[in-house]
């Protein structure tokens, strides 16, 4: 709706003065709405500056053990009948992780304190991945859960009929844990390994998908977005800011209502509108 009085209005009305004041007070509006944002953005920006970070390695290691395998057995009775093993194939896989200290050797071994599932059978096959996370500042050294909101194990499912049921997912509860110390919460939410096991005597591929937990949480842009913002990935606040940034570059304001723009060809990719837009938030 066009909050604007159009020109030429005061001479049909009885009392000119009250287009005046309408007026007056659609810059008040505008000057409010300009204040507000300018306090909220001051705001933000003082939170992060009170909030230091530093960059930290987390090193992670996945390995694979394997358990009642054919060539693992003493060998078939061959005076029975039934020439099929008595055990069934299994293997386990481990993914595990801790946050490295400056003094760490970065492909030093952990030694696993909290654990997801279970697993006592002796390594075999393990490789290792280095992720740099964001820590603040605190006494505290925080586990591998700590950094993810979500896992997921996908198998494939070319090699089972049942590959869907195979998968695996954990999500990070969303109500925080209170009247816990840290390092006293639950398993499920605070661990440095998880372990699942499958049965199967066949190599198989699986894809280990991890969904770092960060706050204010960061989204993957749509390509119309991300060539607009010049950000593959950002925040809510972020997105926003950079479109601001494109409309206010590019001289799409309308010149009566700031927080109205027109829509160049890029932009009505993005708001999915006609020739113009109205605020951003």
């Amino acid at each position: 709706m066009d909050k604007n009085m159009p020109d030429g209005v005061e001479e049909c009305i009885v009392n000119p003065d009250g287009v005046q004041r309408y007026r007056d007070l659609r810059e008040v509006e505008r000057w409010l709405d300009a204040t507000t944002t300018r306090k909220r953005l001051d705001a933000s920006e003082n939170f992060s500056r009170g909030h230091t970070k530093l960059l930290k390695t987390l090193r992670i290691w996945i390995s694979n053990t394997v358990e009642d395998q054919v060539w693992q057995s003493n060998g078939l009775n061959v005076d029975a009948f039934d020439f099929t093993p008595n055990m069934e194939a299994s293997y386990r896989v481990r993914i595990e992780g801790r946050l490295l200290d400056e003094r760490e050797h970065e492909f030093s071994k952990p030694e696993t304190s909290g654990v997801l599932g279970v697993s006592s059978t002796p390594q075999q096959d393990e490789s290792s991945t280095a992720v740099s996370v964001e820590c603040g500042l605190k006494d505290h050294k925080h586990r591998f859960s700590y950094f993810f909101r979500a896992l997921s194990v996908d198998f494939d499912r070319s090699r089972f009929r049942n590959g869907a049921e195979q998968n695996i997912e954990w999500k990070k509860p969303e109500t925080t844990v209170k009247g816990h110390a840290p390092g006293s919460l639950p398993a499920i939410v605070d661990f440095d390994e998880l372990t699942f096991k499958r049965n199967g005597d066949e190599n198989t591929n699986i894809t280990i998908n991890l969904y770092r937990h960060e706050m204010p949480e960061r989204y993957q842009l749509s390509p119309e977005l991300a060539e607009v913002v010049d950000m593959k990935d950002a925040t809510q606040q972020e997105a926003v800011m950079g479109l601001w940034e494109y409309i206010r570059f590019w001289g799409l304001q309308e010149d009566e209502e700031k927080r109205n723009f027109r829509c160049d060809e890029l932009l009505k990719q993005v708001v999915g509108r006609g020739d113009s837009g109205r605020g951003v938030s």
